[in-house]
Order: C-alpha cells, then structure tokens, then sequence
C-alpha cells in the first residue's frame, strides 16, 4: 500500500517516492511530485486514477504550445532548448 495524506475536502494524496540508484551512496531515493487519487468509473469499471496535484502548476511557466506535430516538427522545436534548461512536456496521445 502506498502512503498518501488525506487533505481536506477529501482529497487523497499520494507521498511520491522513488528509487533511482546513486553509484557511490548510501542511498537511492528521491521526492517525487505528489499525484491526487481519484477513483473514476470506466466503461471496464472503476478504475484508480493519479494526477499530479494543481499547486505544482505554479512552479512552472508555459513558453511555447503547440498542437498536431508531426514528430519531425516535434523534434525541431526541441532544438531550440538547451541541455541545461529545464524541460516539462506535457503530451497527449
């Protein structure tokens, strides 16, 4: 069972946690970005749902959108990024 805290309004929160190895360290873990849990009814039934909660949104300042590329047109408008920048993608599929 994950741990989660229930915040008010009956929300679920999930604590995000993961395991990623670093050589030469005691340790692996990492603070992942807490998802929201929602239960949703589906046409194959009731099915657990995780998204990441709304505040983190603010953390975050939208540059560029762009709908329907091609993966060619995709790939060319990540060029423009430099490996030091910081990178969020939200896509759809």
């Amino acid at each position: 069972m994950f741990p989660y805290y229930a915040a008010g309004g009956g929300w679920r929160i999930q604590l995000g946690w993961g395991r990623i190895p670093q050589p030469g360290m005691p340790f692996n873990n990492l603070m992942l970005l807490p998802p929201e849990l929602t239960l949703r009814t589906t046409k194959s039934g009731v099915r657990l749902f995780s998204v990441p909660v709304k505040e983190i949104e603010a953390l975050f300042t939208k540059v560029q959108q762009a709908q329907n590329l091609t993966p060619a047109q995709a790939s060319q408008q990540l060029q423009a990024f430099n490996a030091s920048d910081r990178l969020r993608l939200k896509t759809t599929i």
